[in-house]
């Protein structure tokens, strides 16, 4: 999907709230791939594209190509899809060299397809840098919440007002996923907080 330029009136193409409607309209296995411009420009832009189509999405990945017309002579793609097994970095159907002379193809073949994933060192270690801060603000916000939930509870004067869950002495939520073992957390991996978290 092409989507115009970020500084023109298309700006609203490239951001959370349209991958968001995007997302809504997919399929359950469905997957997205739209413009994502280019490193050598808009890595800001980018870095913020990343995070927040990963608060959204369980398999993200930012591709290139070369395009002569485009300025600097890349353009990026941004590819999301709804479902965890996903891997865009494979191709669905290799092409042997027979089947791409056959399609008189003159750009793409495997290869291709998989050297498109392998970003320069320097947009690397960024977007690398933007999935750790990603991973620091979850840990935050669920810490935050944990605290919350604790203020919460010692605001009441005395038992009686507790709520049932409460008096029953159960577990606040970050003392659940502590007790969750390391092999439940990955067995799903479906889940995006443990996707995150642990390597499948």
């Amino acid at each position: 999907m092409g989507d115009g330029d970020p500084s023109s009136p298309a700006e609203s193409l490239f951001k959370e709230s349209y991958y968001q409607l995007m997302k809504t309209a997919l399929r359950e296995d469905g997957i997205l791939c739209c413009q994502g411009e280019c490193q050598w420009l808009h890595l800001d832009l980018i870095k913020e594209m990343r995070q927040f189509c990963k608060s959204l999405f369980p398999v993200v990945e930012y591709a290139y190509c070369t395009i002569p017309t485009y300025p600097s002579g890349q353009i990026g793609f941004m590819l999301c899809s709804k479902n965890p097994s996903t891997n865009f970095r494979e191709p669905v159907q290799a092409l042997s060299q027979e089947r791409v002379d056959q399609m008189n193809l003159k750009y793409y073949n495997s290869e291709i397809h998989r050297a498109a994933f392998v970003l320069p060192e320097f947009a690397r270690k960024e977007l690398t840098r933007a999935r750790k801060d990603l991973i620091l603000k979850m840990l935050a916000d669920l810490l935050d919440g944990a605290e919350v939930s604790r203020r919460d509870t010692t605001a009441f004067s005395d038992s009686e007002d507790l709520p049932e869950s409460k008096l029953e002495g159960e577990p606040s939520e970050l003392e659940q996923l502590s007790q969750i073992t390391q092999r439940d957390r990955k067995a799903p991996c479906k889940n995006f907080f443990w996707k995150t978290f642990t390597a499948c």
